[in-house]
């Protein structure tokens, strides 16, 4: 799986690279941080104090040329631990797109890859040795017709390459395509129908392989203030030995701005697989949920829900936001059903040109449901506090204070508290 990986790209490479007519803008930035924490392994008994050390690059850039356009941005991170409470790790988390315009107006071919270090398993206390990464690659050519001044017909082919860093029984490739009719009802709405269907083929004999089946419709406007997009639909799970698993698509985006706050709501319900989670979808931004990869790969339904709201309305120095997410995954056959749901609190006040004090707030409530179901229920609190300057143009430093609290029931609840204080520094170097 690996050597396909690093394949893929190449499929396009030669056809971008002869259409770069415009550089590629560049930035990138380092930083250093330094860290204590009086609960290293975040232990409810055997506390570690230690010192924890940070090296971290991030790079991005961006290209519109007449025919290619392209963005990418990756953070690379490097950890070591004083007292080797874990083993020193890098990582690295990005995203990055290609969208080649072959024939004007009509074929593309898309190129995108995402990579994401997510949970094994969202019952355990989130340290290193808890983590894996996981990278989805996507070729997929676009054939857009145009029937009519107001209809579109848009064939779209897929093949996804989702391979993991350490779990390689749950590496599978994804090959299909969709059928959508496009309808404009007037310069700033329309409604679509999509079908689609794909093939799921796990590298592991352990795992089963399935079809998946949808059906949707949708109605999408974007006007002065608010944009939204409402979908609803039936997709499957075919499977040879589990049988079917089927069930409704619902999903919902908005968009409003009035001014002084920027208001969103997304929702989505539909089935996917533990190996896919939610498709690398929180990476950088957005509320996290956590994404369990432990164990055989099953289809689950996933539901995802947010709603937020980032406002300036309360004075002209400062900004705040708040947000509330709702995450549910019902397995079919795995004893591994929870609903997640939380809240998150954001507030900054800028002191003066150079320097802010930023403080926030989280809170999430993980419960488990199922016979056979070991893992037990939990609730988590995170605060923190930060003061930033910038020094120069390009040189900024923070030092901040934090506290995680975690109260579990059951055998496995894993209770605990740990204190940090740090300082990080960061230079931008483009």
């Amino acid at each position: 799986m690996n050597s396909r990986f690093l394949m893929l790209p190449l499929v396009i490479g030669t056809a971008v690279a002869g259409s770069m007519v415009h550089a590629l803008e560049f930035n990138a930035k380092g930083d250093l941080r330094v860290e204590h924490s009086d609960n290293a392994r975040r232990s409810s008994d055997e506390k570690i104090s230690e010192l924890q050390e940070q090296v971290a690059l991030e790079v991005g850039g961006v290209h519109a040329g007449e025919r290619v356009t392209a963005n990418f941005r990756y953070r690379a991170e490097r950890w070591f631990f004083s007292e080797d409470s874990q083993s020193d790790r890098t990582s690295l988390e990005g995203l990055a797109s290609v969208r080649w315009e072959q024939i004007e107006q009509a074929l593309f071919w898309d190129l995108e890859h995402s990579r994401k270090d997510v949970l094994r398993d969202n019952a355990l206390v989130d340290i290193q040795e808890n983590r894996d990464e996981r990278d989805l690659t996507t070729l997929s050519p676009l054939l857009v017709l145009r029937l009519t001044d107001v209809d579109l017909l848009q064939a779209r082919l897929n093949y996804t390459l989702v391979t993991y860093r350490e779990a390689e029984d749950l590496d599978s490739e994804r090959y299909g395509g969709s059928l959508s009719w496009l309808h404009y009802l007037s310069p700033t709405d329309f409604f679509s129908v999509t079908a689609e269907s794909s093939e799921v083929d796990f590298d592991s004999r352990l795992q089963e392989d399935y079809r998946y089946d949808a059906l949707t419709l949708a109605y999408s406007a974007q006007l002065a203030r608010i944009s939204y997009t409402v979908t609803v639909g039936y997709n499957s799970a075919d499977r040879d030995r589990s049988g079917d698993f089927s069930g409704p698509i619902y999903g919902l985006d908005v968009r409003f701005n009035d001014g002084l706050n920027e208001w969103y709501a997304h929702l989505d319900s539909r089935i996917t697989d533990s190996s896919l989670g939610d498709a690398n979808r929180s990476i950088f931004e957005g509320i996290n949920v956590n994404d369990t990869t432990l164990g055989r790969a099953d289809v689950m339904k996933k539901t995802l829900m947010e709603v937020g709201v980032e406002s300036q309305a309360i004075c002209s120095v400062c900004r705040v936001g708040a947000a509330i997410f709702f995450d549910r995954e019902d397995y079919d056959t795995q004893p591994r059903d929870n609903d997640e749901y939380g809240i998150e609190l954001d507030g900054t006040y800028r002191l003066s040109q150079q320097s802010a004090l930023r403080a926030s707030y989280r809170f999430r409530s993980i419960s488990y449901s199922g016979s056979n179901n070991p893992r037990s229920d939990y609730d988590q609190h995170e605060y923190l506090l930060e003061y930033n300057r910038r020094i120069t143009n390009n040189f900024s430093g923070e030092i901040y204070v934090g506290r995680s609290e975690r109260d579990g029931s059951g055998q496995f609840g894993q209770s605990y508290d740990e204190n940090i204080v740090g300082i990080r520094l960061s230079y931008k170097f483009l």
